[in-house]
C-alpha cells in the first residue's frame, strides 16, 4: 500500500546505494492511464522526495503527453512540469538503427542462395516503410511476416520478382535521403519533436499511395493539416471534470520547411537519376554497401510526376502492387468511360425508385415534381446512343444524361415526399398499383406539386407539417435511392384501407367551411392538411378533389364547378360551398343573399345545419354588393377557366358540363346572377 510504499522503500534504495549500485526506476505504460499529465503529476509530487534524491527515475509515456509537456513548458511561464524531468526525450530510430537490427533478426540459413541478401535488405526497407520509423509498429510487421517457427512466410525468390518490394524500398530511400540533409538534421540532435515532424510530413506521399489514392496535395494548408492531425493523435484520455487541453500545432516556420521537403522528396521520386546520385555518396548503410542498386535500371522516369496546371499535386505513376498506371491522357478518356456509365446507371437507378411506386417519370413530370425540360424519351434515347459511343470520347448524348441527373438530384427531397405519399394514400384509399399514377394526378391537383417541389421555393413543404409518414430509408444523395428502392418493393401494404363514409365526408366538409371562412377574412390565419384531406383526394373524393390546399391556386374553373356541384348534388354535399365558391368568384351580397334563400328554401335537396347557417350568414354579410356577372361558357379549356376570379363576377364552365350542371346553371339564372353569356372556342 501508499504508507508502506513510502516508508520501506526509501530504505531499500538507501540499502542498494550503500551496497554500491545506482538504483534505477523505470515506470512504463503511463500513457495507458486516463489523464496521463494529471496522473503523472500526482505520482511525482506524492514520490518528490525519492525521485529527485534516491535515484535514477524514468517515466516512459507516449508522444501525445510528450508534446503536450512541451507545449506548456513553451507557451507558460516556468509551468511545475518543468521541474518534472532533468531531460526530456523522444525516442526516434533511423534507418540505420532499424536496418542494423532487422539484419540482425533476419537471418540467412545456408545454403545461402544468390542474391539473398540483397532480398534481405529490400524486404527490411519494406518494414521500415510500412511501419514509418514506429518500433511498435515494425514489430507487428516482423510478426505478420514470420510463421510460428519463425520462419518468414515471403520466400526470397518473391521478393526479389514482386515489383511492389523494389518500389517501396526506392519510396523509403528517398525519404531517407531526405532525412540526411542539412535543412533538417540540423534540428533533430536539439529538438527531436521537430524530427518526428519531419517524419510525419515525408510519409504523407506514403500514406497517400498505400491508400490507392492516384495522387497527393501537398499545398500547404494540407500538409498543415495532416500534421495537426498527426499532433493532435489518438483522442487524449481525460479526467472528465478537468477541461481538455488544447492539441499541439505546428508552427508556420516549421510548416515552409517541412512544405518544401515533402516536394523535393517527390522531385527525387520524379526523378530517380537524382536520387541514385543522391545516395551514391552514402557510407556505412547497414547490409548495403551500394545503396544505388536498390533503385531498378528498368524504372525509368519516376515513381510521381506533377499533375498539369496544378503546383502542389502529384500523380502517382505506379501503383501500391507495383502495377505501372495510365497516362494521363488514358486516365482522362477511363474517367469520361466511368462518367458515362455512372450517368446511364443513375438514369436507370432513378427509373426503378420511380417504378417501385408505381409511378413512371414521365408521370412526375407530368405532376410537375420535375420540371417539363424532362422528356424521358429523349433520356432513354440518349442512353442507348451514348452505350454505343467510343469510350474515350463526350458524346452529345451525355448532355441529356447530365441534365436530367442534375434536376433529379436537386429534387431528390420532393421526389421521395412524392413516392410515400402516392403509396401511403393509394393503399389507404384501397387502391391497386397501377392506380399509382391516377393517385399521384390527384394529391398533386390538391398539394400544388409544382411549387412544393420547386428547389429554392417559398412554397408549403410538399408533405405537410404534422403530417405522421411511413419510416423509409432517407433520400438525401443519389447513393440512397437503392436503398428506397428496396424498401418500397419489399415492405408490401403498409397501410390498411380506410372506409371512406358520409361521416368522414361531413368532418372533412365542416373543417373547409371553417377554413373558407378564414380565407375569406381581413385577419386570415393559417391551418394545415390532414390525412382525410389528402386520403379524399386519392380516392377522388369531395371535398378534397373539388379544392386544393392552396386556396390562392383555386381559377374560375374550380369555383365554377365547386358552386355548380354544391348546388346540384344532395348530402353530404353542403350547400353553403355554393355561396363561399360565389364569393370568391366575384359575386356580390344582393346575390350570395338571394342564392341562400333559394337553397335554403329546398330541404329536400339540402340539409342546413346551425352550424352552416351561422357561416353562411357571415359569408354573405361580410361580402361585397356587386351588379351580376357573366356566364363564360368554353369549348374546352380555356384562358378564362385557368384565369384567377378578378373583380369581374364571372362564372365558367366548359360546354360539356352544361348539360350536367343544366339544374344548377338555371338556379343560377333565376337568381339573376349574370347578365350576359359569353363563349370561347377551343
Amino acid at each position: 500500500d501508499e504508507a508502506t510504499l513510502e516508508r520501506d522503500l526509501p530504505t531499500v534504495i538507501a540499502r542498494v546505494r550503500a551496497a554500491g549500485l545506482a538504483p534505477v526506476f523505470v515506470l512504463d505504460e503511463l500513457d495507458k492511464l486516463d489523464d496521463p499529465r494529471t496522473r503523472i503529476r500526482l505520482i511525482i509530487n506524492r514520490l518528490k522526495h525519492i525521485v529527485t534524491d534516491h535515484g535514477f527515475f524514468c517515466f516512459l509515456t507516449d508522444r501525445n503527453y510528450f508534446d503536450q509537456t512541451e507545449q506548456l513548458i513553451e507557451g507558460g511561464v516556468y509551468p511545475v512540469e518543468h521541474t518534472f524531468f532533468s531531460e526530456r526525450l523522444l525516442v526516434l530510430y533511423g534507418s540505420s538503427e532499424f536496418l542494423t537490427f532487422l539484419t540482425d533478426i533476419i537471418a540467412i540459413v545456408p545454403p545461402t542462395a544468390e542474391n539473398e541478401e540483397f532480398a534481405r535488405l529490400l524486404l527490411s526497407f519494406n518494414i521500415i516503410h510500412h511501419a514509418k520509423r514506429n518500433f511498435a509498429d515494425l514489430t507487428r510487421e516482423i510478426s505478420r511476416l514470420a510463421g510460428e517457427d519463425g520462419k518468414l512466410r515471403v520466400t526470397a525468390e518473391q521478393v526479389l520478382l514482386q515489383p511492389s518490394y523494389r518500389l517501396v524500398a526506392v519510396m523509403q530511400l528517398a525519404v531517407d535521403e531526405i532525412l540526411r540533409r542539412p535543412a533538417l538534421t540540423g534540428r533533430f540532435e536539439s529538438d527531436p519533436g521537430f524530427a518526428q515532424l519531419a517524419v510525419d510530413a515525408l510519409y504523407m506521399v506514403s500514406r497517400e499511395w498505400e491508400k490507392g489514392s492516384k495522387e497527393v496535395d501537398l499545398s500547404t494548408e494540407k500538409v498543415r493539416r495532416c500534421l495537426n492531425e498527426r499532433l493532435a493523435g489518438a483522442a487524449v484520455r481525460v479526467d472528465p471534470k478537468r477541461p481538455r487541453p488544447p492539441p499541439p500545432k505546428v508552427s508556420n516556420a516549421d510548416l515552409d520547411v517541412l512544405v518544401e521537403q515533402v516536394h523535393a522528396l517527390c522531385g527525387l521520386l520524379s526523378n530517380l537519376e537524382s536520387l541514385r546520385a543522391a545516395v551514391r555518396d552514402w557510407s556505412n548503410l547497414p547490409g548495403c554497401a551500394n545503396p544505388e542498386t536498390v533503385i531498378p535500371e528498368s524504372l525509368s522516369g519516376g515513381l510521381l510526376e506533377k499533375a498539369p496546371g496544378s503546383e502542389p499535386v502529384w500523380k502517382f505513376l505506379y501503383d501500391s502492387s507495383g502495377a505501372p498506371r495510365k497516362s494521363s491522357a488514358e486516365m482522362a478518356a477511363d474517367d469520361k468511360a466511368d462518367e458515362r456509365r455512372r450517368l446511364r446507371a443513375f438514369a436507370d437507378q432513378a427509373s426503378k425508385l420511380v417504378a417501385a411506386a408505381g409511378l413512371s417519370i414521365e408521370d412526375l413530370v407530368a405532376a410537375k415534381v420535375l420540371p417539363k425540360s424532362i422528356t424521358w424519351t429523349h433520356v432513354l434515347q440518349a442512353a442507348v446512343d451514348d452505350a454505343s459511343a467510343p469510350a474515350a470520347t463526350e458524346p452529345a448524348a451525355s448532355a441529356p444524361l447530365r441534365e436530367f441527373e442534375s434536376v433529379f438530384t436537386n429534387r431528390l427531397s420532393g421526389v421521395r415526399d412524392t413516392l410515400l405519399l402516392v403509396r401511403m394514400f393509394r393503399e389507404r384509399a384501397g387502391l391497386p398499383l397501377t392506380d399509382a399514377p391516377k393517385v399521384l394526378v390527384r394529391l398533386g391537383r390538391y398539394l400544388n406539386f409544382e411549387a412544393a417541389a420547386s428547389p429554392g421555393s417559398a412554397a408549403a413543404p410538399l408533405v405537410p407539417p404534422g403530417l405522421e409518414m411511413p419510416v423509409a430509408p432517407a433520400l438525401a444523395s443519389p447513393e440512397d435511392m437503392e436503398a428506397l428502392t428496396d424498401w418500397l418493393l419489399d415492405s408490401g401494404e403498409a397501410d390498411e384501407p380506410v372506409p371512406i363514409t358520409p361521416a368522414l365526408q361531413t368532418s372533412a366538409w365542416d373543417k373547409w367551411r371553417d377554413r373558407l371562412e378564414t380565407h375569406f377574412s381581413a385577419t386570415a390565419a393559417s391551418w394545415t392538411v390532414t390525412a382525410n384531406d389528402l386520403l379524399l383526394a386519392a380516392a377522388d373524393r369531395p371535398p378534397s378533389s373539388w379544392l386544393r390546399a392552396p386556396l390562392d391556386q383555386m381559377n374560375i374553373g374550380d369555383w365554377s364547378l365547386l358552386a355548380l356541384r354544391c348546388i346540384q348534388e344532395s348530402a353530404p354535399t353542403p350547400p353553403w360551398a355554393a355561396l363561399a365558391a360565389l364569393r370568391a368568384l366575384g359575386f356580390g351580397q344582393s346575390l350570395l343573399q338571394r342564392m341562400m334563400g333559394r337553397l335554403l328554401a329546398s330541404p329536400a335537396l339540402h340539409t342546413w345545419p346551425p352550424a352552416d347557417i351561422e357561416s353562411s350568414s357571415r359569408l354573405v354579410s361580410t361580402s361585397v354588393d356587386r351588379s351580376a356577372g357573366l356566364l363564360h361558357i368554353a369549348a374546352g379549356p380555356g384562358a378564362v377557366l385557368d384565369s384567377h376570379p378578378g373583380r369581374l363576377p364571372v362564372l365558367g364552365v366548359q360546354l360539356a358540363d352544361c348539360e350536367i350542371y343544366r339544374n344548377a346553371l338555371d338556379a343560377l339564372y333565376d337568381v339573376s346572377a349574370y347578365r350576359a353569356l359569353t363563349y370561347e372556342p377551343f
